[in-house]
């Protein structure tokens, strides 16, 4: 992997961390209108159990 300028680093963060918002407000909308009984917080867990398979034992007590 390249050596990247911190500058870019963050601005890349940035960008990932604003699109995962954006997904997670259209996840929200769907299932607030198909199945209320579904809990935005669920669904963060769901994706980043998915993203990081392993980590839910350990971060347990965040979510």
């Amino acid at each position: 992997m390249k050596n990247l300028d911190p500058k870019e680093v963050k601005k890349r963060i940035d960008q990932w961390a604003e699109l995962s918002e954006f997904s997670l407000e259209i996840l929200r909308a769907f299932f607030r209108k198909k199945r209320p009984e579904i809990k935005p917080s669920s669904i963060r867990l769901k994706i980043f159990e998915r993203l990081h398979p392993g980590l839910r034992d350990k971060w347990q007590g965040s979510y």
